[in-house]
């Protein structure tokens, strides 16, 4: 196969994502076109591949679920090729005329060909990585911590330490401890050797009083309490908010509680900027008692679809026994597939208010009755971004520099999970973060 042609085919299955993405309206009608297409070589391995007992990883409610939207998405971009390149669909898209044309030039059966065989021995490589992930014996070790205080589900965690504090806030939507994933790639355990005292909030899987949560209950009753308890103890405290959880730490900050100097690490703040599509299935949320986390995940995760293929095709042509790399890739891929549920009331405050209406970034996001407006969030402030980041673009989170009166931008060559997990990150920008902190 020429070159050329594989990265047409790469281009062509990226941009049949979307084209998907604009065909599915709801989950049933993506379950109606897997269930029209013909399965090709390799896929009969799926139906068992997560109930070997072999493995040393349960089922994972996430990783099937990116698997069996992979396998459709790349099934069907063969099945409705000759629709694809006569579809009305996508046709302001300059992009998408181009790729048609040159599929046209090449013709349809000879490209189909070639298509299949691509996606055939890439799957294939797909399983093999996943079944190399499931079978890996790496388990994370827990960190030694101490709970004090909490509500619910939801865990404050001391790691000890002497110097300042800082909490740290992970977002809603995954597991806390991705800040504290590896002893050896753990941002709160380095800012604990580096003179500060780390808190960890641990907002735990909603149970029973969190399912009617929104929003601002989780900011009233869990994350407002939680620096009233360090205020108690430390008189300020600084908050290092992740992803969402910048989010919330901006909202924390504008109830003027005894906070200090906010990191605000990946955070979205212009939604228009982010990545992330919905088809109009989110809007049946309230069939759900909880939102499940995998369909979180697959919203989150959809800005490509061969993201997964390319992850574990890699993971898989890797030699066995690369030591820590392939530890890290383990234990990221065991935070992503540790889905959280979100409240119904959480999910839809997020898509409608942030995803949709970009109430954020138009000055017009309530917590409660309060506005959280940055222009009068007076704390120092520094927001990092990662210049590779797919999920929170810079350009997501660098107009609160615009906004904040007192922020600064610092920008490293990392992706969302880098900044936060990488030895790299380690050595180039978690001292940045300290410094900045006891400056």
């Amino acid at each position: 196969m020429e070159q050329t042609h594989q990265t047409l085919i790469a281009e062509y299955l990226d941009l049949w994502h979307k084209y998907w993405i604009e065909m599915a309206e709801s989950w049933s009608t993506l379950s109606h076109y897997n269930n029209t297409i013909q399965p090709f070589p390799g896929g009969e391995i799926f139906s068992d591949l997560f109930s070997n007992q072999f493995y040393n990883r349960g089922s994972s409610r996430v990783l099937q679920t990116h698997m069996g939207i992979s396998h459709a998405i790349w099934a069907a971009a063969q099945e409705f090729l000759g629709e694809f390149v006569s579809s009305e669909l996508l046709k302001d898209n300059k992009f998408a005329g181009h790729i048609r044309s040159q599929i046209t030039d090449i013709g349809i059966p000879k490209f189909s060909e070639e298509l299949g065989k691509f996606v055939t021995e890439k799957t294939l490589k797909t399983y093999m990585g996943v079944m190399k992930y499931m079978s890996h014996p790496y388990k994370r070790p827990e960190s030694k911590t101490t709970s004090i205080w909490h509500n619910g589900s939801s865990k404050l965690l001391d790691y000890g330490g002497n110097g300042p504090a800082v909490l740290f806030i992970p977002s809603l939507v995954n597991r806390s401890y991705i800040l504290d994933l590896m002893p050896q790639n753990s941002l709160v355990e380095f800012v604990k050797q580096h003179g500060l005292r780390p808190y960890l909030l641990d907002w735990g899987k909603p149970q029973q009083a969190e399912q009617s949560y929104d929003l601002s209950d989780y900011i009233s009753n869990i994350l407002l309490p939680s620096i009233e308890r360090l205020g108690a103890l430390h008189g300020k405290v600084h908050l290092v908010g992740y992803c969402m959880g910048g989010d919330l730490a901006l909202a924390a900050a504008a109830t003027k509680y005894s906070i200090d100097k906010l990191i605000l690490i990946a955070t979205p703040w212009d939604f228009s900027k982010m990545n992330v599509e919905f088809s109009s299935s989110i809007r049946s949320f309230d069939r759900f008692t909880t939102v499940p986390g995998e369909l979180i995940q697959s919203f989150l995760m959809n800005q490509s679809s061969t993201n997964l293929l390319h992850k574990f095709v890699d993971f898989y042509d890797k030699p066995v026994g690369v030591g820590g790399d392939e530890n890290l890739f383990v234990a990221i891929e065991d935070w992503v597939n540790d889905s959280v549920d979100l409240s119904v009331k959480v999910a839809r405050d997020c898509w409608q208010q942030w995803f949709v209406d970009n109430l954020t970034n138009s000055s017009s996001w309530q917590v409660g009755t309060r506005h959280i407006l940055p222009e009068k969030i007076e704390n120092q402030t520094l927001i990092i971004t990662g210049a590779r980041d797919k999920l929170v673009p810079p350009d997501s989170s660098t107009p609160l520099a615009d906004q904040l009166p007192n922020a600064k931008n610092l920008q490293g060559d990392f992706g969302h999970t880098s900044l936060v997990t990488s030895i790299r990150a380690k050595h180039d920008l978690w001292s940045d973060i300290v410094n900045w902190l006891r400056g």
